[in-house]
């Protein structure tokens, strides 16, 4: 059994991985005490934990987490610590959480793949034939291009984060709706239409993230929505880094 941990900016999600597949899981916020959570999960023996952060504060909590409780611990904190072959111009600098989720995908699928993360940033990301990370797009996550979208302008007013009732609003509310939600599927389908044509013309597509469950309807094309990818890629990323 690994424990896998992806301590985000404000959540961290624990969960017990074994023989590839998510036994239990526990969300507490960044920087909470985890011995319950840990209590939790840890239910039989842990070969190992292995941690993806982008919070540089909690790398050396979560290692000595690791060393009081005795397992061999891994934490992922930069991109060249992900044991996945790169074409990319700086690999230290690619976030790890995007090289997590292509070992996730690739853990679930033959390449070549694309895998899209839509949370407070949206990343979609190539994977080659080959399996060897290309790299791919970063853009705003849709709740903070919506939050910039009202926080600039004097008389948009705040709306919920959900499909209109028709892509031609009748009204503000819808129309924002139209533009935030229709039109973000309608980037992601661009990014995702581009980068499959680069990878030969055919792509498995990931769907993940916070957001994932409410964009994988609206866009087109066949797509696997699967939010434990990126669990799934830290306990794969500690198996190939014995």
């Amino acid at each position: 059994m690994i424990i896998a941990v992806d301590v985000g900016n404000t959540k961290t999600e624990i969960a017990s991985v074994e023989a590839g597949e998510l036994r239990d899981r526990v969300r507490v916020a960044t920087g909470d005490d985890v011995a319950p959570a840990l209590r939790r999960v840890a239910l039989g023996h842990v070969e190992g934990l292995s941690v993806g952060t982008v919070v540089p504060g909690e790398r050396a909590r979560w290692a000595a987490i690791g060393a009081a409780e005795g397992w061999t611990t891994r934490v992922f904190a930069r991109g060249d610590d992900v044991p996945i072959t790169t074409r990319v111009r700086e690999p230290a600098r690619v976030g790890v959480d995007r090289l997590v989720n292509a070992l996730g995908a690739l853990g679930l699928a033959f390449p070549p793949l694309v895998v899209v993360d839509i949370g407070t940033a949206t990343t979609v990301d190539a994977v080659d034939a080959h399996g060897v990370f290309l790299g791919g797009a970063i853009l705003a996550g849709p709740a903070t291009a919506l939050r910039a979208l009202v926080g600039g302008t004097a008389q948009l007013p705040p709306v919920s984060l959900a499909p209109p009732r028709a892509v031609i609003g009748r009204d503000t509310v819808e129309a924002i709706q139209s533009g935030s939600v229709l039109g973000y599927a309608g980037a992601i389908d661009a990014l995702v239409a581009r980068m499959t044509d680069a990878l030969g013309g055919q792509a498995r597509v990931f769907f993940c993230g916070g957001l994932g469950a409410t964009f994988a309807p609206l866009c087109r094309g066949p797509v696997v929505l699967d939010d434990t990818i990126t669990l799934r890629g830290l306990a794969r990323a500690w198996e190939l880094s014995r």
